[in-house]
């Protein structure tokens, strides 16, 4: 009888080539699972500290009035500010070439680099270019703070971009 009950008991288990791939399967649907939640917490993550950053930025800007000092202050620098809305400008334009003209209407699928090698340092130089001037043009008014004000409106101005649909034109490359 003790016999019977230790083979009954320890009988191997009958694993055919439907319980192996069920069984790896489920594992792989779990680290499916897995890596899709860890995707969405980071996604949630981003948009939570884009958010952090959009806000201190619309709080800094309405607490320091950085508009009306901008446009009415007479202690700002007029020329420098000048200077700086015109990088500003043209910075703004080179990137948007690179980033939708380029992308989205010439249709093309090589890298910027590729392309126009010249557009991102001649970027780089208006970006740096802008912010030398707003940062001599609105020392005056704000002082010490101009750098750290600038610092928060481009971040805020930056993660801004979080929130813009892409369209459906284009797809998402790594």
């Amino acid at each position: 009888m003790a016999a019977a009950f230790a083979a009954q008991r320890y009988a191997r288990v009958r694993s055919d080539e439907a319980d192996i791939a069920r069984s790896f399967s489920k594992t792989m649907d779990h680290a499916e699972n897995k890596r899709r939640r860890r995707e969405r917490i980071e996604c949630i993550d981003t948009k939570v500290k884009a958010v952090l950053w959009i806000v201190g930025d619309a709080l800094m800007l309405w607490f320091t009035d950085f508009f009306p000092t901008v446009l009415y202050d007479e202690r700002c620098s007029q020329f420098f500010l000048s200077v700086a809305f015109v990088g500003l400008g043209i910075f703004a334009t080179l990137i948007l070439y690179a980033s939708v003209w380029l992308k989205y209407v010439s249709g093309v699928q090589e890298e910027v680099e590729v392309v126009s090698p010249r557009v991102m340092p001649a970027a780089t130089l208006f970006f740096v270019v802008q912010a030398i001037a707003f940062s001599i043009g609105l020392w005056p008014a704000f002082g010490l703070l101009t750098p750290v004000i600038l610092v928060v409106n481009f971040l805020g101005f930056l993660n801004v971009f979080h929130f813009v649909p892409s369209c459906g034109r284009g797809s998402r490359s790594s």
